[in-house]
This record gives C-alpha cells, sequence and structure tokens, in this order.
C-alpha cells in the first residue's frame, strides 16, 4: 500500500505536521490529500493548538462578521491561514516606531555629541518557540554599534486585566459585534497601559558585530534584496488566563549614530518552531546567505493556500489586515 491510499483519518494526521503554508502543496498532491482537509473539526483542533483559545475566539469572530455580516462563505481553513500569516511576519519596513536619545557618556567640548535611535515595534502573538529572523541591507560599510532585543511584559502587570478577561472566558462562544469590539478595545487599552514600562523581561538580546554588518553590506552589492540574519530564539510564555493566553513582546533595535537611508530594514520573521532543547537567548547572530527570503516566500504561499481553501468573495489581505487589527498590532 502506498501512502496515496491510505485511510483520510490517517491522512489528517499527518496534515498536523505539515507547515501551514505547505498545506497547499499537501492538497494538491492527490484527491486523497485534498479530501482530508476538508473537515472542520481538524481545523478547530488546528487553530487551538497552534493559537490557544485566544485564537479560536479571533477565527470565530472573524467567521460570524464576514459570514454574517457580508454573506462571505469563509472557510475555517481560510482563517488558520490567515492567522499563521498574520503572526508569523511581525515588523515590515514603515511600521516601526522612531525614537531618538543621546549617550549618557559625556563627549569633549565641542565635539559631536554620541547619539541613538531606537525603532521598535509592539505586537501580541500567540504563545510558543520561535526563530527570529531579520532580513536588512545596507549600502554603508561603517555604521554603529546595533543592539537589538525582544522583551515581553511582567505578568503583574496583567493582574488588572485579568479579571475583565475572566469574565470572557465563561460566556458562550458565540459573540456580538458589540461585545467583540469590547474585548479588541480592552485588548488594545491594556497595550497602551504597559507601554510605558521602563524594565520587561528580556526574550532575547543580541549586539550586532561590526564585522557582520560589514559582510551584510558585501553581499547587498551583489543582492539587494536584503540578507537573511538568524537572530536567534525566543519563548513567549502564555498567560493562565483562558482566551488570553497571547502575549504582548516589543521588538526594538538601537542604532548608534542614527539609522540613514542607506540602511533598510525589510522585515523581521517570527518562524514557530518545534525545538526541545533549551531557548539561548544570547545567541550569536548568523547570516545565511542561501536561505530565501522566508517573509516574502511565506506570504506568498500563504496567500495561494488562502486563495485555493474557499470563495473568492474576500481578500486574502482583508482577513489578515482584520486579524492585526482586532489585537491592536
Amino acid at each position: 500500500m502506498s501512502i496515496l491510499d491510505l485511510p483520510v483519518e490517517l491522512l489528517q494526521v499527518i496534515a498536523c505536521y505539515v507547515p501551514t503554508q505547505d498545506l497547499l502543496s499537501f492538497a494538491l498532491a492527490c484527491s486523497n490529500f485534498n479530501k482530508s482537509l476538508n473537515c472542520p473539526s481538524q481545523w478547530d483542533s488546528r487553530i487551538r493548538h497552534d493559537y490557544c483559545n485566544e485564537g479560536i475566539f479571533y477565527a470565530r469572530m472573524i467567521l460570524n462578521h464576514y459570514n454574517q455580516a457580508h454573506q462571505w462563505n469563509i472557510t475555517l481553513r481560510q482563517i488558520c491561514i490567515a492567522l499563521h500569516a498574520a503572526w508569523s511576519t511581525s515588523c515590515r519596513e514603515g511600521t516601526w516606531q522612531v525614537g531618538f536619545k543621546q549617550s549618557p557618556r559625556r563627549c569633549r567640548e565641542h565635539s559631536i555629541p554620541d547619539y541613538w535611535v531606537q525603532i521598535s515595534r509592539r505586537m501580541r502573538v500567540p504563545p510558543g518557540k520561535y526563530a527570529v529572523r531579520w532580513n536588512l541591507e545596507t549600502t554603508e560599510e561603517c555604521l554603529g554599534q546595533i543592539r537589538f532585543r525582544v522583551t515581553t511584559d511582567d505578568d503583574s502587570e496583567e493582574q488588572s486585566f485579568k479579571e475583565e478577561t475572566a469574565i470572557h472566558a465563561h460566556q458562550e462562544d458565540k459573540k456580538d459585534d458589540v461585545q467583540l469590539i469590547e474585548h479588541a478595545t480592552a485588548t488594545s487599552n491594556d497595550a497602551a497601559r504597559r507601554a510605558a514600562k521602563t524594565e520587561s523581561p528580556v526574550l532575547c538580546e543580541t549586539v550586532l558585530p561590526r564585522a557582520l554588518v560589514t559582510r551584510i553590506y558585501e553581499h547587498t552589492t551583489i543582492d539587494h534584496q536584503g540578507t537573511e540574519v538568524k537572530m536567534g530564539y525566543i519563548n513567549v510564555p502564555k498567560t493562565d488566563v483562558r482566551r488570553h493566553e497571547w502575549r504582548d513582546i516589543t521588538i526594538s533595535l538601537d542604532m548608534q549614530g542614527g539609522w540613514n537611508a542607506n540602511m533598510k530594514l525589510n522585515s523581521i520573521t517570527l518562524c514557530p518552531i518545534k525545538q526541545d532543547t533549551p531557548i539561548d537567548a544570547s545567541s550569536t547572530p548568523k547570516i545565511e546567505y542561501s536561505s530565501p527570503q522566508l517573509a516574502i516566500g511565506l506570504a506568498e504561499r500563504c496567500q495561494k493556500a488562502f486563495d485555493c481553501f474557499g470563495c473568492a468573495d474576500v481578500t486574502y489581505d482583508t482577513i489578515v489586515n482584520s486579524l492585526k487589527i482586532m489585537v491592536g498590532n
């Protein structure tokens, strides 16, 4: 017996181990493979496993809103694809918050002050382990020091919001538009309250050596599509509140001497991984010359899967952007 003749139930188990962006290739293998992906309970379980109860909440909100209000026949597997696309790539150029600070050390009289530019992005992500990759390019060989950090909010800051969230946890799964808007607003307000924090637990912290920046410069002159730098791994912890298991994280870059037009921050990608070994938050950045543009390639594959797994009434960008707006990203 070949794998093409396996029962649908076994194919569904196999599909659970296929990366979300590759499910379209799985479905196109043969009619049996495609048939195994037509079970709604399978996608419900996949979303619950990968995105917890909070992910199920967002998925059902999208289904209820667009299928009922707009009469669009969106499928649960389309929502699963959109969830994966919405939080795999965290930052792209144009979505950063920029701030300036001067070095506290004393400078010589009449010398140019040593100043830093801090570029940051706050977002809400599902718990789990991620490989962090940064795609960038520079046409300037000598840049100052670049510090890269990923931080998360302290649990003590969440106590005021836990009581409000716990109310939602005991309500019925079906929500009306008013309740859903309140939940999204509360999440955004909670993120805003915690934005003023100065000290947060560090998930990843590293400094890009100047030698590595020089290698990026040399590679950029040949390939202007950017260079992938493997920044390390992060472990995003899970909260104890049902339907509020996700965490708010901040990705920041401190750049000595400023951020000029010769440096392009293409994207930072969070790639979900299954890793049993402990996460080392102080890993050294490494260039991966042979790796494809993960952020672009993943988005393209997700869009193809989304378009093939449901109706053409709704666009891929509409659903992905709705999910981002819902949680304040």
